[in-house]
């Protein structure tokens, strides 16, 4: 991934990636500057301790030679824009709010991308579920992935080709309100699925750019 950034010639106009984002307990010397890197395939799975850098690309391997003139990112990834304070999924399970952070703070590696001349950079804050490409007993759900990228590759400013993200939020939390409420009417209790639906929704509203939302893709003939 590294030097796919790091091209002198024939670089990539836009990076999409799909990882799973590093994340530290909050006060922990590495969650300003690594919250949120992207894990990559040198990491044999869970149950081996903390990530070592070695298998991450953070801001701090965003070096000041680098030349990411015209470059847009999309790290779909836990943390990869930024970090609340309190986390948005506590209640999901059925505690009080986890402080995730001393403050909300913007992840280092999308500063240091737009530091080096990236255009813009699209992320998740907090954590980032799989509701947002697919839904239990139903399966993979990529159009609102899809069409975004699309747009994007044809030209649309990247602000505008985000709006399937903002679409699918008011989508799911109508869903979630008019489920509520009937439940609410007819006196039952709240069940899975309205946890799901409350899951998604708090997963749909957190994708966020970073740069300019004006920015295109830029791509050669």
């Amino acid at each position: 991934l590294l030097d796919l950034l790091a091209r002198e010639t024939n670089r990539p106009a836009l990076v999409f990636t799909a990882s799973h984002g590093v994340g530290f307990p909050r006060g922990h010397a590495r969650q300003l500057k690594e919250q949120g890197a992207l894990i990559c395939q040198e990491w044999p799975g869970g149950g081996q301790g903390e990530v070592p850098a070695s298998m991450l690309v953070s801001g701090r391997d965003i070096l000041p030679e680098m030349d990411l003139a015209g470059l847009v990112v999309f790290g779909f990834a836990c943390f990869s824009a930024g970090t609340p304070k309190l986390d948005f999924f506590a209640p999901y399970y059925k505690r009080l709010p986890r402080q995730l952070a001393n403050e909300p703070f913007v992840g280092y590696l999308p500063q240091r991308l737009l530091e080096q001349g990236a255009l813009a950079f699209i992320g998740h804050v907090d954590l980032a579920w799989n509701y947002a490409f697919g839904w239990p007993s139903i399966g993979p759900l990529l159009d609102v992935f899809e069409d975004s990228l699309t747009a994007m590759l044809r030209g649309a400013p990247v602000g505008n080709a985000m709006e399937y993200f903002s679409h699918r939020y008011l989508d799911v939390n109508h869903e979630l309100t008019k489920n509520l409420l009937a439940k609410y009417v007819e006196n039952k209790p709240v069940d899975a699925e309205m946890i799901d639906y409350w899951t998604a929704r708090n997963d749909a509203r957190a994708y966020v750019v970073f740069g300019d939302p004006a920015a295109r893709v830029s791509l050669q003939s």
